[in-house]
């Protein structure tokens, strides 16, 4: 049996218009902590360099590692947080749902998976695409499952104590979070004032207070209080919405940048689990863009247009304009 001159594998990929290693069949892999150091610098490089320019390094990326599917996962992930960046948005959504496509359809990683399936239904909604997501999760709602609580108890048998309380408490970690999270998609729903409305509210503010999400968990925390604030709008409450505000104000002044996600007190055997998720404890956009996303939500958010006639409201506006340099 006899192989092709080396010399001649470029002409034999360009005739076949494939790459050497195409020809080969080789598929590169990237490692875990090299995926989260190139994430990184491509969403600190789209806050400073043009779209175009950062999107066609990503591109080369993809090509090159086509087989590598924890990194077209973050590829995926790191464009659908920059794509409104992009001359044509809906061009790159399309473009995300083709890569999580292929993670979903040839990955044999079944949490992998899942995440892709989660980022695709993210896609779809933003592409006003319900009955896709609805194809793809199904109808009927399912239970929430236990594998954290299993995984838990399993160490405990197993005499690992320590490893099972850690267990258990990344999953609470995780529900309280997930519950907080939920209620600000419920209370953002509703467009007229109701006593329902109220007491979610007040539950919600009762819970956080009781767990510091402030400190915990900056994202979270704001999601809430703009949430809220937006509600008290529509219930013609515009006090209340300002004082919900100033909270947002001072939850964004006082936390330390870069954002990082951080356990706490309460909480103190998340880190370890933190800095093993795939782009570790730091936020999946840059320190730039995360100031400019923060002033946005407030000074570029018409629900709050009935605010502006607030002295307290320009105070806060302008605390934030100090705080994210513009």
């Amino acid at each position: 049996m006899s192989y092709p001159d080396i010399t001649l594998l470029p002409i034999l990929a360009a005739y076949f218009n494939l790459s050497v290693d195409e020809l080969l069949g080789y598929e590169p892999q990237m490692m875990k902590e090299d995926i989260r150091k190139l994430y990184h610098e491509l969403a600190r490089r789209f806050s400073s360099e043009p779209y175009e320019t950062v999107k066609a390094e990503c591109d080369e990326y993809i090509k090159k590692y086509h087989a590598c599917f924890p990194l077209l996962l973050q590829m995926a992930v790191l464009l659908l947080n920059h794509f409104q960046l992009a001359p044509n948005p809906q061009e790159v959504l399309e473009e995300v749902t083709q890569l999580l496509d292929c993670v979903i359809e040839n990955g044999n990683d079944i949490r992998l998976i899942k995440e892709a399936m989660m980022l695709k239904g993210n896609c779809c909604l933003m592409m006003h695409k319900p009955e896709e997501i609805l194809d793809m999760l199904g109808e009927q709602v399912q239970a929430i499952p236990q594998d954290q609580e299993l995984q838990a108890m399993a160490y405990q048998m197993k005499g690992n104590e320590e490893e099972a309380k850690a267990t258990l408490q990344v999953a609470m970690y995780q529900h309280l979070l997930s519950l907080i999270g939920d209620t600000a998609v419920y209370v953002s729903w509703e467009e007229e004032a109701s006593e329902k409305t109220e007491e979610i509210i007040r539950r919600t503010l009762d819970l956080m207070e009781l767990f510091q999400v402030e400190q915990l968990h900056f994202n979270v925390a704001a999601q809430i209080y703009l949430t809220f604030a937006r509600y008290d709008c529509i219930a013609q409450k515009p006090e209340e919405a300002v004082r919900l505000i100033e909270r947002y104000v001072e939850c964004a002044v006082t936390e330390e940048l870069p954002l990082k996600l951080h356990g706490d007190h309460y909480f103190d055997k998340v880190d370890d689990w933190l800095a093993e998720l795939a782009l570790g404890k730091e936020a999946p956009r840059s320190e730039e863009s995360v100031k400019q996303s923060i002033l946005q939500s407030v000074v570029g958010n018409p629900a709050f247009e009935c605010l502006k006639e607030y002295p307290h409201f320009h105070h806060l506006v302008k605390r934030l304009e100090e705080h994210c340099g513009k």
